[in-house]
């Protein structure tokens, strides 16, 4: 369907269509593009996902380009109800623009995870917005003629199809021995979203049983504690004498380390994770604990390969939702503690004020996470947990400030102001975090 739509659009108006799909993490929407991308390029088309990092003014300079493509072209905007109202426009006022320019269709695409059934979906206000924008008659055919899917459930057929063979090609991937059978469940006991879809093939194939299969989260848990019974395997072959008081204790330690990563940190040195850890407390260790630290640090590279093209010890915890479980789960469980765990990720004082490039990257990878748990809507523990998040993250910034002489403490906060994203009050993921930001702002100038 979405390819006819985009081969139509060479007789549509403007040679140009807007198409708005939307549906929960993990339900493939980002997949679904790349396939249609895939599908049209035997049909001379090219497809691009436009950078998240990119702010307003590159929009601006570069949309006036890509408004007019030489070849038919699918211009993809994920988490499109996290851009800023005045990026969407910027994006959306050169197609109109540059209308009479263009000689190739531009198929236009918003992914999100808001409904545009739901009157306070942010996507859908700013685009009613941006219509009255102008007088052009694009806009309104535009806005009038946009699709609106959400992602398609699979069908229990599919659904078995979808999982048997995903089974198949891990237990091939992974070498699993034929004295290790593969777990079966009747099609009505299967998720419904692909991502879920995978994980329980990648238990199953090496025999493990989730019994709550239809549930995404209990499957998350189970990969997750797979994930964990994985390091202790190796762990307990590094270091036999171990007993199993410190080995879950190392076991909490890496969880930590891999939660620091997710929120931006990036590891070089096995000396930065120990004084992580340090950080987290307690601070006075024996020398003997002290050694088991450092041991387990060196050890990073082997429990959580990194990307050989990225920085650092250790990967993220990836897909996004399993990293959203993750990150949730351990707030619950630590939510005393969030606001110091926060503290240990970033740099502190004036070492912070003079690493504000790492800053400033960590920065953007906690936002990401942030306005990721909050899209999964108000009343959510994962909601909850972007606010707690928010609020450890800006009192940290309020706390280094505190610390810095004046001239330090303004470059610090004028750096962070241009660090955040634009318009964030007006997103659906950040608007917490901009009151809180906003908050601890007030609280320093009452000082």
């Amino acid at each position: 369907q979405m390819v006819k739509w985009a081969r139509g659009l060479e007789q549509a108006p403007g040679r140009a269509g807007l198409a708005w799909l939307y549906g929960p993490g993990g339900a493939g929407k980002t997949r679904l593009a790349v396939e249609v991308a895939a599908a049209l390029a035997p049909h001379g088309w090219q497809a691009a996902f436009i950078p998240q990092k990119l702010d307003t003014q590159a929009v601006d300079r570069h949309a006036r380009h890509w408004a007019v493509p030489p070849i038919p072209t699918l211009l993809v905007v994920d988490y499109a109800e996290s851009r800023p109202r005045e990026w969407l426009f910027a994006l959306l006022d050169a197609v109109v623009g540059q209308a009479e320019h263009r000689t190739a269709p531009l198929a236009l695409v918003f992914l999100t995870r808001e409904d545009p059934g739901d009157e306070e979906a942010v996507l859908g206000k700013a685009l009613k917005h941006w219509r009255v924008q102008g007088v052009e008659r694009l806009r309104d055919v535009l806005i009038r003629d946009m699709r609106k899917d959400a992602l398609p459930r699979l069908q229990a057929e599919e659904r078995s199809g979808f999982f048997a063979a995903a089974v198949e090609r891990f237990r091939e991937r992974l070498n699993v021995g034929e004295n290790v059978p593969p777990v079966h469940y009747p099609d009505d006991a299967l998720p419904d979203r692909p991502l879920a879809l995978v994980l329980l093939a990648f238990l199953a194939a090496q025999g493990q049983r989730v019994p709550e299969s239809r549930n995404e989260k209990a499957i998350y848990d189970a990969v997750w504690t797979w994930e964990r019974t994985k390091w202790e395997g190796v762990l307990r072959r590094a270091f036999p004498n171990w007993g199993e008081k410190a080995l879950e204790k190392a076991l909490d330690r890496v969880e930590q380390a891999r939660v620091a990563a997710t929120l931006g940190r990036v590891f070089r040195e096995p000396e930065e994770v120990v004084a992580f850890w340090q950080a987290l407390g307690p601070r006075r260790l024996s020398e003997r604990d002290l050694d088991d630290l450092n041991d387990l640090a060196e050890e990073l590279p082997r429990l959580a390969p990194p990307d050989p093209d990225a920085p650092g010890l250790l990967s993220p915890i990836t897909p996004d939702p399993l990293a959203d479980f993750v990150l949730t789960s351990f707030l619950n469980r630590e939510s005393e503690k969030w606001k110091r765990f926060v503290g240990a990720v970033y740099p502190s004082g004036e070492e912070a004020a003079s690493a504000m490039d790492s800053v400033r990257a960590m920065l953007e990878q906690t936002l990401k996470v942030i306005d990721r748990l909050a899209g999964y809507g108000a009343g959510t523990e994962y909601a909850g947990a972007a606010s707690a998040l928010s609020q450890a993250l800006f009192a940290y910034m309020e706390e280094v400030a505190r610390s810095l002489p004046d001239a330090a403490r303004g470059e610090w906060l004028e750096r962070w102001r241009k660090a955040l994203p634009e318009s964030p009050e007006h997103t659906l993921g950040l608007r917490e975090a901009w009151a809180h930001y906003a908050q601890a702002r007030v609280n320093l100038a009452r000082d």
